[in-house]
């Protein structure tokens, strides 16, 4: 095998990498374990469950590595302390915030367990003392829904580009079969490549 032929399959494999690349590259969050979880509840300072009666925006994140990202906060209605201090009782509501990650970017977060409230969800949580107040003592992972309503629409609308750039991910990358009807095309457009360049 030649120089030209060596350039040109070079050339072919880093255009393939660099249009794949926006597809395989998710944000990595170590995934926690029952037993890390279950250490976490207990030392939580307060444990209640109770029904949300009201969600909205806080503030944007101001990361830019977290895009459409936000801080937003729930009205909890109290019906049950199982763990707390004593000024807390059954009947009070508590403000709790949470920094919500929207659905359609879920699977871009290997290991995440994103918070997902909605009104009237009636939920189990444990909290601590956050920067903004009352805060869910490991994101996801220390809120049990006992009712869950659907979601019908996200607090932050997925962008065209987005979508567009999952569903594609969704065809190429998460499908085997197409994955490797890629390569193949990939391959053949190689050897026609350098087919072309030895005339």
């Amino acid at each position: 095998m030649n120089n030209k032929e060596n350039m040109a399959r070079r050339f072919l494999f880093l255009l393939a990498f660099s249009l794949m690349f926006p597809f395989l590259s998710p944000h990595l969050f170590a995934s926690m374990s029952p037993e890390e979880v279950e250490k976490i509840k207990e030392k939580a300072p307060l444990h209640v469950i109770g029904k949300v009666v009201g969600e909205r925006f806080h503030e944007e994140v101001d990361d830019e590595s977290r895009e459409y990202h936000q801080i937003r906060k729930f009205t909890l209605s109290v019906r049950q302390v199982k763990k707390g201090p004593d000024w807390i009782e059954n009947g009070d509501w508590l403000e709790v915030y949470y920094t919500y990650v929207p659905s359609w970017l879920a699977d871009e977060y290997v290991g995440l367990n994103r918070v997902d409230i909605v009104e009237n969800d009636v939920i189990e949580i444990w909290l601590e003392p956050g920067e903004y107040g009352w805060e869910s003592a490991s994101s996801g992972y220390t809120v049990k829904h006992i009712y869950k309503v659907q979601r019908f629409t996200e607090p932050v609308p997925e962008p065209f580009w987005h979508k567009t750039k999952r569903n594609v991910k969704a065809v190429f990358i998460d499908k085997i079969e197409n994955t490797v009807f890629l390569l193949f095309v990939i391959l053949v457009a190689t050897a026609i490549f350098v087919g072309i360049r030895k005339k």
